[in-house]
């Protein structure tokens, strides 16, 4: 049943005050600045927060500078939901001094063993860290740790090998600045050609290759170093990525692909064949054929994008949007990777036909270096941390506490170093530390200690006012120190975007 309406006459209108005709827009103006300033609190607080990276220990990942870091978001609301996972970046508190933040990647997580065994990592059943690592591995225990696919682009983006402004048609010049190409086998002739379109390889019978001229070493930057903590590279790294497009000039015959794997002088390869080739292609190991094509054909006179890959003991193949793999490459690991640069060959190149390639480049993979540990027992509720510049970052591998028990039996625990502003990280003393090493102290030989919260403790005067003082390695970070999970890099803008 509908109402019936009000008669205009039976509705009385009660009489107002008047008010200043600007008053509403004030009143509304400061309510929606103070909404706002407690929105952006609570948001701060509860949700996401940003941060400055002050040093270079995640590059090139993400760029540290004490003035012109990267300045990172956090979501704080992740380790209310759930705990972290391998791979991911988070921020944390350093446990020997909380005042400090640290952004690391998430490495181990307990209860586990962790190794870090010629760049890659491993995980064992917990317990397992004083154990041989070839009886692990032969009883089935020792796992290498693999990465998801996000993480893997990503890395392998961050650390190219061949500079990305000469991928593009490379001149002659240029492109042999990073490959060796084969000579032709008939005299006065020539298998590689370059012109206006890139570079064309030509083989009636046997192949011809394009080999990478140098072993891929763990330099955080070959090019150009991101900042002084940078070091150059001592090892060599096996997991590597061989990425070209590839365009068919006539139809048959086969783009050979292919990587020898340092670790074990493993033989991977992919031939593709080209559409008129009436044998399928495969993945192979040695001449062992792992994985078939199937009908596969690369369109002659259209450019195809190839992606050949070996991460984490497996090897994939992507054709354009397709994917082939992985197939296991799995190998007792081995510590001798300074050893290992003249056993690596990546290479392509053509058999029986003839193509132009572009954009050929090559991309390596992290190489987590074995520091001062490099196996750690984590129990439940910890987690290993290290940093994406391995040569140059003060992480799990590296942490290092100190226990005192002072002359009247009080016991207190900090850093081995002691940071005496937590806005300048690169003013540090030994931690105990005397008076008379800083600035305006000569004479005083009182000793300070600086504990896990930043307070200072005067220890006394001389050589060693203390009962016991017990340095030891403490590589664990404890569930209630994590802050959140970084997920994006918002300034500067030319480096806008998702961190993995």
């Amino acid at each position: 049943m509908l109402e019936e309406p009000a008669r205009e006459d039976s509705i009385e209108t009660p009489a107002v005050p008047s008010r200043p005709r600007g008053a509403p827009f004030l009143r509304d103006t400061i309510e929606a600045f103070v909404v706002a300033v407690v929105l952006a609190l609570v948001v701060k607080q509860f949700a996401v927060e940003a941060y400055k990276v002050p040093t270079g220990s995640m590059e090139p990942t993400i760029v540290g500078d004490e003035f012109s870091g990267d300045r990172i978001l956090v979501n704080k609301l992740v380790p209310l939901i759930r705990d972290p996972r391998r791979w991911e970046i988070w921020v944390f508190q350093y446990p020997n001094d909380r005042r400090i933040n640290f952004i690391k990647r998430v490495v181990g997580i307990g209860p586990e063993s962790l190794f870090i065994i010629d760049g890659d990592l491993y995980t064992a059943p917990l317990g397992s860290s004083r154990e041989s690592t070839e009886r692990l591995y032969r009883d089935g225990k020792l796992q290498i740790a693999r990465k998801p696919r996000p993480v893997q682009d990503a890395l392998f983006a961050n650390f190219p090998q061949v500079r990305p402004e000469l991928l593009d048609r490379p001149s002659q010049i240029d492109f042999q600045k990073s490959w060796i190409c084969d000579p032709s086998p008939i005299q006065g002739a020539s298998s590689w050609i370059f012109h206006d379109e890139g570079v064309r390889a030509q083989a009636r019978g046997d192949g011809t290759y394009a080999t990478f001229r140098r072993p891929i070493k763990d330099r955080t930057n070959c090019f150009a170093d991101l900042s002084a903590e940078n070091a150059f590279g001592e090892y060599v790294v096996g997991d590597v990525r061989l990425s070209l497009s590839a365009r068919p000039i006539a139809g048959g015959g086969f783009v050979v692909v292919e990587i020898v794997d340092p670790q074990q002088g493993s033989r991977l390869l992919a031939r593709i064949p080209i559409a008129g080739e009436s044998e399928n292609g495969a993945l192979m190991v040695e001449d062992v054929k792992k994985s078939d094509l199937g009908d596969l054909r690369l369109p002659v006179d259209v450019a195809t994008d190839i992606v050949f890959t070996n991460v984490d003991d497996q090897v994939f193949l992507r054709i354009d949007d397709q994917r082939f793999g992985p197939i296991d490459n799995s190998h007792p690991p081995s510590y001798n990777a300074r050893g290992f640069g003249h056993m690596q060959k990546i290479r392509f190149g053509v058999e029986a036909a003839t193509v132009d390639f572009n954009n050929c480049g090559v991309y390596r993979d992290i190489y987590y270096r074995d520091g001062s540990l490099d196996r750690f027992d984590i129990p439940a509720g910890n987690f290993c941390f290290l940093g994406d510049n391995s040569a140059a970052s003060k992480d799990s591998r590296e942490w290092v506490g100190v226990t005192v028990i002072t002359e009247d039996g009080e016991t207190i625990y900090g850093d081995s170093e002691a940071i005496l502003d937590p806005d300048d990280l690169q003013a540090r003393q030994d931690n105990p530390y005397r008076a008379d090493v800083l600035a305006g102290g000569a004479g005083d030989t009182r000793n300070w200690f600086i504990d896990q919260f930043g307070r200072r403790h005067q220890l006394g005067a001389g050589p060693r006012p203390w009962q016991t003082l017990v340095r030891d390695h403490s590589p664990l970070v404890g569930r209630e120190l994590l802050m959140g999970r970084a997920f994006s890099v918002f300034l500067p803008v030319s480096r806008l975007g998702i961190v993995r």
